[in-house]
């Protein structure tokens, strides 16, 4: 689906970007001090920079846009018209749009001073009380370099050595639309990471400064593309190798425990019926039938995680349909748990049908920390500028056992202490599956659970 909107990015694939949706992944990824975009559309390119911009903000660095293709009041409205106060920002000192031509070229290109100019800018920056600096840069001002564009790809090799220890993180700007594909292919290879058609991507063909600089240049690319084909063949082989043996061991022991834990199930309920154990017996009893349950559960989620979440397959929903339900399901679950609803009743998301069981498992999960009677709070709202529909959990309580909240707050899996654990696993993969990002914090009120997921851009 495709839209108009002067907000949303039209991908080179025909595919509409959302800078909330590319904020997610740059909030979550471990970014490196130097990246690229590569875009072919304006809109395309803003709503990256957009995107890259708020994150720097909210981070309380200091960030600098360096304008050439786009007027910098160009790109000051369209900042201004995705929800950052450029004024306000601009007048903190916090945000700095200005032209390339000028930062660049005013006294022809000297690519020594220009490193120096941007170390001096980070000293400047760290006194003044920021976090870092956040760098975008337009690259068609390399247009008027006198030379080949090698002068400027050493510049770049340069900046990505220097930038290693020191708190910047840059963004390097090119339109694939104005610069040609031998120059683009070198760009390439100067950035571990790439921003491609709205997707963070780690970059195959980075070569590293001190190998750019021992091979007197950029590699040949039909040298890299052989190389990355052997690379990928590879890879590919060791992924099937070990998804095969997962896949195996998965079967078994998903179909051992349901099995044993069946049987076990069946025995535990004759001893009761029958009366074959005391007062004291029955506590154990009911305390293994309660592991014995705990373990079948662990093993449908398994088979949940097996057979459904391969394939991407968004679809429109009705977040106060999609809140009522799982609140009615809840309560049914939970009878000492009320919950709570204010959600717009006009607001959708574009995401996995399956977000559902996302919430519910979500919702599961804090009942299971409730102690005694417990109320759960369920909003949503519309971030316009971000394109995001946030759905909150609130409550009083602690809503996650410390041992599950790394499946939010982490991106490595550790040893799951319960069951809980792999139902929020469970949450986070549907969810981001959907293009949406899971967060869980302390307010004023309590403990917080956010999922935010994608609205519709347009209506069918």
């Amino acid at each position: 689906m495709t839209t108009n909107d002067p907000l949303v990015g039209r991908g080179s694939d025909g595919v509409d970007i959302l800078p909330g949706a590319v904020r997610t992944q740059l909030k979550s990824a471990d970014l490196g001090r130097h990246l690229a975009s590569f875009y072919r559309t304006q809109a395309e390119q803003l709503a990256v920079a957009t995107a890259f911009i708020r994150l720097g903000l909210e981070q309380g660095e200091l960030c600098l846009y360096f304008a050439d293709d786009n007027a910098p009041d160009a790109v000051r409205e369209y900042f201004e018209a995705a929800g950052i106060d450029v004024q306000a920002r601009e007048q903190a000192g916090q945000l700095r749009i200005e032209s390339a031509t000028e930062t660049y070229l005013e006294d022809g290109f000297d690519a020594d001073e220009t490193l120096q100019a941007f170390e001096r800018a980070v000293d400047d920056s760290m006194e003044a009380g920021y976090d870092g600096v956040r760098v975008l840069g337009e690259n068609t001002w390399s247009f008027e370099v006198d030379g080949a564009f090698d002068r400027v790809l050493d510049f770049e090799v340069s900046f990505d050595e220097r930038c290693r220890d020191v708190p910047v993180t840059a963004l390097c700007q090119y339109s694939l639309a104005r610069f040609d594909d031998a120059t683009i292919g070198k760009a390439i290879q100067t950035h571990e990471q790439i921003l491609y058609r709205g997707t963070l991507c780690e970059n195959p063909y980075y070569v590293p400064p001190e190998e750019y600089f021992e091979r007197d240049g950029p590699r040949q690319n039909s040298w890299l593309m052989l190389e990355q084909l052997q690379e990928l063949a590879q890879s590919r082989q060791d992924i099937e190798a070990r998804e095969q043996r997962l896949s195996v061991i998965n079967r078994v022991l998903r179909h051992n425990i349901r099995n044993d834990m069946s049987v076990l199930l069946g025995h535990l309920e004759l001893l009761v019926e029958n009366d074959h154990v005391d007062d004291v017996g029955a506590d154990s009893v009911e305390a293994a039938t309660d592991v014995a349950e705990e373990f079948l559960d662990l093993a449908e989620k398994a088979r949940y995680v097996e057979r459904t979440l391969d394939e991407f397959d968004p679809q429109r929903l009705d977040v106060t349909e999609l809140i009522d339900r799982v609140a009615e399901r809840t309560e049914a679950n939970a009878p000492n748990v009320t919950v709570q609803i204010d959600a717009p009743t006009t607001a959708t998301v574009s995401a996995e049908p399956d977000v559902q069981i996302a919430l519910e498992e979500l919702l599961t999960t804090a009942v299971a920390e409730a102690d005694g009677e417990r109320t759960l709070s369920v909003s949503a709202r519309h971030d316009t500028p971000d394109r995001m529909v946030h759905i909150d959990v609130t409550g009083s309580q602690r809503l996650l056992p410390e041992g599950t909240r790394h499946a939010i707050e982490g991106d490595r899996e550790t040893k799951l202490q319960h069951c809980e654990g792999l139902s929020v696993w469970i949450a986070r993969w549907i969810v981001e599956m959907s293009r949406g990002s899971l967060l869980y914090d302390e307010t004023q009120d309590g403990h917080r659970i956010r999922v935010s997921l994608p609205s519709p851009l347009a209506d069918p």
